[in-house]
């Protein structure tokens, strides 16, 4: 029972109002079926099968919700108003039929789409097939604008998908850049290490020789002393 969602529409160049819930406005629909006495949407609402319809609706509504006895004896009753429709027994918050009463260019008798489809059936085929073909083309543009609404979702978020990827596939290519950085620095590092311990062994070489040869040049000098003429000394 649930109806579309708000769009605008015209039948045979006549605006279809909606109320807040998304019904249709049956007054509306009498004027693009022509606007004949016979087909006033007052005289449809007390026929029998219409009453019958609400009735199946109701009970259909109800037994969605969980509740079946919500939905016995509700819809169209012959004490409830002039139309004989009982607009204050809802189920979901959304009654099949709400009548607008008023001055404000809001009035009228709105109705759920089911009822719509039975109205038009009503009035004659070719109403039938009309309304029945502009709800199909209304519901395709519905369909067709949240598809293109998802694909630029879908198109946004793989290009966000895509920047990303590309994003980590710079920063991995940065990361191993580094990593060879660092290993080259590594070995370098390790490079200089080995310099620095035979630069460290020598350089112990060369002090122990050079004491060496201070200890040999002491014990020289120590022996001249001792050998030394005394004319000379």
């Amino acid at each position: 029972m649930l109806p579309m969602e708000s769009t605008p529409f015209s039948i045979c160049n006549h605006a279809i109002r909606q109320d807040e819930a998304g019904r249709y406005c049956l007054n509306d629909l009498h004027k693009s079926a022509g606007g004949q006495n016979r087909h006033r949407p007052s005289l449809w609402l007390k026929n029998q099968r219409t009453r019958k319809l609400v009735g199946a609706i109701n009970r259909a509504e109800a037994a969605k919700a969980g509740n079946p006895a919500l939905g016995q004896n509700q819809g169209l009753t012959s004490e409830a108003s002039e139309t004989g429709f009982s607009v204050t027994e809802k189920i979901n918050d959304l009654a099949p039929v709400n009548i607008v009463k008023g001055f404000d260019g809001d009035q009228g008798t709105y109705v759920c789409k089911e009822l719509v489809y039975a109205y038009a059936m009503w009035v004659n085929p070719d109403f039938e097939l009309l309304v029945i073909r502009t709800f199909d083309a209304v519901v395709q543009a519905q369909l067709k604008a949240k598809d293109a609404k998802y694909d630029r979702l879908y198109d946004k978020y793989n290009r966000d998908d895509l920047d990303r990827v590309c994003d980590s596939m710079i920063m991995q290519q940065q990361i191993r850049s580094l990593e060879s950085e660092v290993q080259e620095l590594r070995s370098d590092l390790n490079a200089l290490r080995v310099d620095r311990d035979a630069y460290h062994h020598c350089l112990v070489a060369c002090e122990h020789e050079m004491g060496e040869q201070k200890q040999e040049i002491a014990d020289l000098r120590l022996d001249l002393s001792i050998w030394k003429p005394k004319s000379l000394q």
